[in-house]
């Protein structure tokens, strides 16, 4: 008798992403999506607890609230059930931060070696699996290590050094082949790690660190 394969949970605000995971995974026969829902209110966590999943897979920026909100609600309510947030970026902060929601996994989307199946079958297996480009992220946070110590990507640096001449974030988007959401979302996080107030503090600060 074959062996019961995982099952998963997608929580997601676009229907196209939501389609395209639910694609994704039916290409891993020994995985079976059992539901999906837009957000975490209630009505939506009521058929993830009805739906009993073993993995709920949740996208970290939602327009009804955030998907590290719903991670901790899951890891409350449904210890059993684990949780891979999906992002379109990672810096140390969220990655942080995804750790304290007590969140399972970490997938960026747009990466090459972009694996949803094995994140899910790790997971499930009650094995944490984060995508192999915050490994390091990781083990900063595992070590206790301050934000001081986070190293910047290139296209952060970028960023800031479009914000630093005054472009917009959908001039900076435009420049750098990234859509706006990316710029502001990849700015909010700078703005978060350097401490900032605001993107125009944030590329003074970074200036003073040598950062730019």
């Amino acid at each position: 008798m074959m062996s019961k394969g995982p099952r998963v949970f997608v929580i997601d605000d676009h229907p196209v992403v939501r389609a395209g995971l639910r694609e994704l995974l039916r290409q891993s026969t020994d995985i079976c999506v059992v539901g999906d829902a837009e957000d975490g209110a209630a009505e939506s966590f009521a058929r993830l607890r009805d739906s009993q999943p073993d993995v709920a897979i949740v996208d970290i920026k939602l327009k009804q609230g955030s998907g590290l909100d719903v991670c901790r609600e899951i890891k409350q309510m449904l210890p059993g059930v684990g949780v891979i947030l999906l992002s379109a970026f990672w810096d140390d902060a969220l990655v942080r931060q995804a750790l304290d929601a007590g969140a399972d996994g970490y997938l960026l989307k747009d990466a090459e070696h972009f694996d949803l199946a094995k994140g899910v079958s790790s997971v499930a297996r009650g094995e944490p699996f984060f995508d192999p480009a915050i490994a390091a992220a990781v083990v900063r946070q595992a070590r206790g290590l301050g934000e001081s110590e986070r190293q910047f990507t290139e296209d952060d640096t970028h960023i800031l050094q479009l914000v630093a001449g005054g472009l917009t974030n959908k001039a900076i988007g435009a420049s750098l082949f990234l859509s706006h959401h990316t710029v502001r979302d990849r700015l909010s996080a700078i703005m978060a790690s350097l401490g900032a107030r605001n993107r125009t503090e944030a590329a003074q600060i970074a200036a003073k660190r040598g950062l730019i």
